[in-house]
């Protein structure tokens, strides 16, 4: 799963080197109103890719599939239309299926992720600030009015959170450029289609 093609590697560089300052369109919602309403917003499906870089790893580029239910996902990361990892949490229990179809189950899908990869990625906290939420913590605005970066702290660590471009999607101005670091971790994410569910 730790080889990359050099290929993947040049798409890692490329989405590390992703800062752009996009002019926003209008939208209907303010961005204090958004916020609230994005809170509260808990159903919804993106795509994209996640480059995953970790102290003394080499860069881990993947396409991502994740579909939010409530507190329930459905998380699949892909390369070259294989699965590398798919992770289902429910209520009742998280579930992860390797690239070699090998599964493995636990209460946590954040600990299952951890326990197979090595990958730390903060689940719970990730589907709020994949939306630009910054909850329960302070946050700068960018000129347009819409959350840049936050800095949460978490029982794990500190994590900063950096959104440098934006999207609309319905009403709303959702996250299309995100950087997530803590420690010896960094996450940059780009999305390329959002699905709410109303």
């Amino acid at each position: 799963m730790k080889r990359i093609s050099l290929f993947f590697i040049c798409i890692t560089v490329l989405l590390t080197g992703c800062s752009t300052t996009k002019q926003m369109t209008s939208v209907d919602l303010t961005p204090a109103e958004q916020r609230d309403q994005l809170l509260q917003l808990n159903q919804w499906h993106l795509k994209g890719k996640i480059a995953i870089m970790q102290a003394g790893e080499k860069p881990v580029p993947l396409d991502m599939n994740w579909q939010q239910n409530d507190a329930n996902f459905d998380l699949t990361f892909t390369r070259f239309i294989k699965t590398v990892l798919e992770v289902k949490q429910t209520e009742q229990a998280a579930t992860l299926v390797d690239n070699e179809g090998k599964k493995y189950q636990a209460d946590n899908a954040q600990q299952l992720i951890y326990d197979i990869t090595s990958w730390r990625l903060p689940m719970k906290q990730m589907r709020q600030w994949i939306k630009g939420i910054p909850k329960n913590s302070q946050y700068e605005l960018n000129q347009d009015g819409y959350v840049s970066q936050f800095t949460s702290i978490l029982p794990q660590g500190t994590w900063d959170i950096s959104i440098t471009d934006y999207m609309q999607v319905q009403q709303y101005m959702l996250p299309k450029a995100i950087t997530m670091t803590s420690q010896d971790i960094k996450l940059k994410v780009l999305v390329y289609e959002w699905h709410l569910v109303q």
